[in-house]
């Protein structure tokens, strides 16, 4: 048995907001997401769909999109951003 420490790494990482939205899709390659409660209308969700190997992110505000080391995009609630990253 032998002890193991996690590689640190740098990562390009981006907080999904109302303001910026449109600027993470176009970093991200992913599509704008808009959609009305149908109970009210003036609550309306935006987010972003990013396509992946895998299918695809849905990323919703608040939510931090990382861009890995070898371009593959990762989502983290701010909770666990905030646990494993921090500001250089």
């Amino acid at each position: 048995m032998g002890s193991y420490q996690r590689k640190i790494e740098t990562v390009d990482a981006r907080q999904l907001t109302v303001d910026n939205v449109d600027i993470l899709a176009q970093w991200c390659g992913g599509m704008k997401v808009e959609e009305k409660n149908p109970r009210d209308p003036s609550d309306v969700y935006v987010g972003l769909n990013v396509p992946t190997i895998s299918g695809g992110l849905r990323v919703s505000q608040g939510d931090w999109l990382v861009k890995q080391e070898n371009g593959v995009f990762v989502k983290y609630t701010a909770f666990d951003f905030n646990r494993q990253f921090e500001e250089q």
